[in-house]
């Protein structure tokens, strides 16, 4: 596989990149701002980003991988939400909010998502969701035609959502035997 690792200073802005060959890994001292990165469904994407990660491209996915990791400072806005394709998801704002929404035509493995901001997740199909903390922020998590379920690990003692206020719908939301925790 052809793996691509790459660290930067400064804002760094990235207008098209395939490669179904191998990995991404991007260290970035400043924004990021994204038109399209696709490494294919087999490989994954690593994002580490002191600034802002910025969406240029409007109709397309911005990151399409199988996992997807993000840490940022601020992810997305309203205006300019984050489109992503993955099977799987970890995610990191270390100031501010994050906005993504999910592509993808399968359900979305949330591993987790931490935010000192707000939180916007959208997708049109399921989540399998482990745990989104954001203490104190508001959360809006939809999945459009699809199930919101509890998928954290064995043992797992943190709630699946801690938000100051939350916004949720799915068609089902946990089951019976093991019910979505709030805190």
């Amino acid at each position: 596989h052809g793996m691509i690792y790459v660290k930067n200073s400064g804002n760094l802005r990235l207008t098209a990149n395939t490669n179904s060959n191998g990995d991404l890994a991007l260290i970035n001292n400043g924004d990021l701002t994204l038109q399209q990165v696709d490494v294919g469904s087999d490989n994954n994407i690593s994002l580490d980003i002191t600034g802002v990660l910025k969406d240029v491209n409007t109709t397309h996915g911005n990151l399409i991988a199988d996992k997807l990791e993000i840490r940022a400072g601020e992810i997305g806005n309203a205006s300019e939400i984050i489109k992503i394709n993955a099977k799987e998801l970890t995610v990191e704002s270390t100031h501010g909010p994050i906005y993504l929404h999910q592509n993808g035509s399968c359900d979305v493995k949330i591993i987790s998502i931490k935010s000192v901001g707000s939180v916007y997740f959208e997708t049109s199909h399921g989540i399998n969701l482990g745990t989104i903390e954001a203490p104190g922020q508001s959360v809006i998590i939809k999945a459009l035609t699809g199930d919101i379920l509890d998928t954290r690990d064995p043992g797992e003692t943190r709630a699946n959502i801690k938000s100051y206020s939350l916004d949720i719908s799915a068609i089902n939301l946990g089951t019976a035997t093991k019910p979505l925790e709030l805190d």
